[in-house]
């Protein structure tokens, strides 16, 4: 298992394994358990920026593309 979470490094981390025992196919770390909420809030900030570094140029292309338009019309 691999998790991507921020913040600062404050010591060794105890990992231990949670299952549920009704369903033995679904098994999780304490660690991702306990930091659940700041690994989605790394995810959403993450898709934000990506996102927009992909809509930013494109917008700023099509913006350009319409000046260019009005100034040779």
């Amino acid at each position: 298992m691999s998790y991507l979470f921020s913040g600062l490094h404050a010591g060794d981390h105890c990992i231990g394994i949670i299952a549920d025992p009704a369903r033995l196919d679904i098994v999780t770390t304490d660690l991702g358990h306990d930091r659940l909420r700041n690994r989605t809030i790394t995810l959403l900030v993450s898709a934000v920026l990506i996102g927009g570094c992909i809509v930013g140029p494109i917008t700023s292309l099509l913006g350009n593309r319409g000046a260019s338009r009005g100034a040779a019309g």
